[in-house]
């Protein structure tokens, strides 16, 4: 009896140039007129927590409450900062694996969709630098 064990490891490694302020904008009036309207404006990566599941994040530029956008459970949020990387929301795109948000769609306060909702830059770009692994492994048994 003759076992074969052959393990491959592939890396690869992605740079992303994200901006470093982008802004939410809505045109829909029941959005805006709603609780959900105080997250509408600008957001500029967020110093005391500028990255999160491989992606940017980002603070609405108000002092008080904090609020922030960022990635989480397969797409963008937006919650307290305090949640950063959590389910809790209250906005969110639909599921991406985009690494920016800039130019993510499909955008909903709780949960009513606002296909008005878009996020663009406004704002210088960083250069963020992802890595993905995955490992084979085969097992050939011969007798």
């Amino acid at each position: 009896t003759t076992t074969t064990t052959t393990t491959s490891t592939t890396t690869a490694n992605s740079n992303n140039a994200c901006c470093e302020s982008v802004t939410l904008r809505s045109t829909s009036t029941q959005f805006l007129n709603s609780i959900y309207g105080k997250y509408a404006g600008r957001y500029s990566k967020y110093m005391d927590n500028p990255t999160d599941n491989d992606r940017m994040v980002y603070k609405l530029d108000r002092v008080t409450p904090d609020y922030c956008l960022f990635y989480a459970l397969g797409r963008w949020a937006i919650s307290d900062c305090s949640n950063v990387g959590g389910g809790s929301y209250s906005v969110k795109s639909a599921d991406t694996l985009k690494t920016c948000v800039d130019g993510v769609e499909n955008w909903q306060s709780y949960d009513t969709p606002d296909p008005t909702m878009t996020v663009l830059c406004s704002g210088p770009t960083t250069t963020t630098k992802t890595t993905t692994s995955s490992t084979t492994t085969t097992t050939t048994t011969t007798t």
